[in-house]
């Protein structure tokens, strides 16, 4: 791991005493994507990962190729746009003695105080640090893959630092990935095709809540065929478990219970 003298030190011009490159004010930049390396090792499983000079950096990652995601695969120029909003996000709640708490989101294009931020590329990561010194509060945030493991790994780590030594500050964090997708086939292009993955996406939270099913899967398959069809596996799984009220006598599946269930949007 990188010391913290590593990766707050520069070193020669543009390069820390890590030897990776630094971008100052990278979100002031234009923009740019590239990937963090996605082989990993000898006996590594490989996982792609792609990120842009906006917001928290990375945008998407998954497995094998675009159409199996985990954090949905994006153009560059959606990217651009998106990250920000889609990406991971921190949310802080600064607390400093007698003084009203403050809110604050690192990384966001619209904050009140003004900030110093810096991205850092390396051989097989990306960090990015947020300097708000008018809530003497600083946001490092570093990507790396994981080689020679026997799965797939991509790995976040983030840290929040009180730069103010005169004084003690109480936080409260709200951090994560703003939205993520199971690693599945897309849907075809264009709004039949959203359409369709907002329907399986919104029938199966349905069918968790109803039926306290812990699952992170689609219950339609949403490759890009002539006709739409049921994951036969999931579908099967969920009717062996529906209760009574959503389907027939005995507890099954079946058209009139689907319907029910998109009838039902107060229950979510």
């Amino acid at each position: 791991m990188r010391s913290r003298a590593d990766t707050e030190t520069i070193g020669t011009p543009n390069f820390d005493k890590a030897g990776r490159y630094v971008l100052t004010d990278y979100d002031q930049s234009k923009p740019f994507a590239s990937f963090l390396p996605s082989v990993n090792g000898k006996y590594g499983m490989p996982m792609w990962s792609f990120y842009v000079n906006r917001g928290q950096a990375i945008t998407s990652f998954g497995l094998a190729n675009k159409d199996g995601p985990i954090s949905q695969f994006k153009s560059a120029t959606r990217a651009y746009q998106e990250t920000e909003y889609t990406g991971f996000r921190s949310f802080l709640k600064i607390g400093r003695g007698d003084k009203p708490a403050s809110l604050y989101e690192p990384f966001s294009s619209v904050a009140k105080h003004a900030v110093h931020r810096d991205m850092a590329v390396g051989m097989n990561e990306v960090a990015i640090v947020d300097k708000n010194t008018a809530l003497g509060v600083q946001t490092d945030v570093t990507y790396f893959t994981m080689p020679d493991t026997d799965y797939p790994a991509f790995v976040r780590r983030a840290t929040f630092t009180n730069t103010d030594e005169s004084e003690s500050v109480s936080l409260e964090v709200l951090d994560g990935i703003a939205q993520a997708l199971q690693a599945c086939a897309l849907p075809p292009a264009g709004a039949a095709g959203e359409a369709e993955l907002q329907e399986a996406l919104w029938v199966e939270l349905l069918l968790r809540y109803l039926c306290r099913i812990n699952r992170f899967a689609l219950t339609l398959d949403l490759a890009d065929k002539g006709t739409m069809q049921t994951l036969a596996a999931c579908f099967d799984a969920l009717q062996r478990t529906a209760p009574a009220e959503v389907g027939s006598s005995e507890g099954r599946l079946d058209g009139t219970a689907l319907g029910t269930l998109r009838d039902r949007k107060s229950v979510v």
